[in-house]
């Protein structure tokens, strides 16, 4: 009944506007043709009062159908702009596509939220991403910090390397140099084979312990197969150590303050008189005469 009577005022309102603007009989105001038609003679009053409320009913008619459409129109363009905004809305057009209802379906205080709120739930807070960096650069450093004992630990160990060959270099060339295998060819004063179990030990002339680089007792220098012996055997026995990985067969060149029955071996490096010994595996052993 509002709308109705909200429509029949619009279009009256509407008539009547038309009416005094223009100038034919069926352009005037609807009661102003009521009035005119009651005016014109006719033979019965009941004809005037019927022609007169046929004209108001349709003028009446007429501004409600035009009242509607103006209603009609003005709802529709609100209608209208609201649609067009919910077909550029991306959850819109999804539901449009799936064939479902546009409406949220999360509850509370979450419905209706959107990809913003998504968005903000998937993506770490402030604080977690600034924790993150922090967490990243304490990493980093220690790995910058492991990385640079690394190379420090492989400068100091190629400098002690460069270190030890300069001074095995240096050693080579200061040390002495080797002697020449000299014999004096005399008897031992034993029969060939005899065997005795004597005190096995080694000399040298460089590395630890070494030193003896000159001369021996018997006026020969020094060399690899001399050996320092106890007085029990003369200058020139030869003899064979048991057990011996070299196999070498030995002379007494040089004396030492030893035992009987002793022999001192020599070696031109004590490192590897040392390794021999290790090898021959006891300090005592038989030893063979040769001469």
């Amino acid at each position: 009944m509002l709308v109705a009577g909200t429509a029949a005022s619009v279009g009256l309102a509407f008539l009547n506007e038309q009416g005094r603007l223009g100038s034919r009989s069926n352009l005037q105001p609807a009661m102003a043709e009521a009035g005119s038609l009651a005016s014109v003679a006719t033979p019965s009053t009941h004809g005037v009062l019927a022609a007169s409320r046929d004209a108001v009913t349709r003028r009446v008619g007429h501004a409600t159908l035009i009242g509607i459409a103006a209603l009609v129109v003005a709802a529709a363009i609100p209608a209208t702009i609201a649609l067009v905004g919910n077909l550029g809305s991306p959850r819109t057009a999804e539901s449009a596509v799936a064939g479902t209802s546009a409406r949220p379906t999360l509850a509370g205080a979450a419905a209706g939220s959107g990809w913003e709120d998504a968005y903000a739930a998937a993506v770490p807070s402030a604080s977690d991403r600034g924790a993150a960096l922090i967490a990243g650069a304490a990493e980093q450093r220690k790995i910058d910090t492991l990385i640079a004992l690394d190379a420090w630990g492989k400068r100091e160990a190629a400098a002690k390397s460069a270190a030890a060959a300069r001074g095995q270099t240096l050693q080579a060339a200061s040390a002495p140099a080797r002697g020449a295998a000299q014999s004096l060819g005399r008897a031992s004063g034993y029969g060939v084979g005899t065997v005795l179990f004597a005190r096995i030990t080694i000399y040298g002339c460089v590395g630890a312990g070494g030193g003896f680089c000159g001369g021996m007792a018997s006026g020969i220098k020094v060399f690899e197969g001399s050996a320092a012996c106890s007085t029990d055997m003369a200058f020139g026995t030869r003899f064979k150590i048991e057990g011996d990985p070299t196999g070498r067969t030995y002379e007494c060149l040089d004396r030492g303050h030893l035992s009987s029955p002793w022999v001192d071996v020599f070696f031109y490096d004590t490192a590897d008189g040392f390794a021999w010994a290790s090898q021959l595996g006891s300090t005592s052993a038989n030893i063979t005469i040769v001469n």
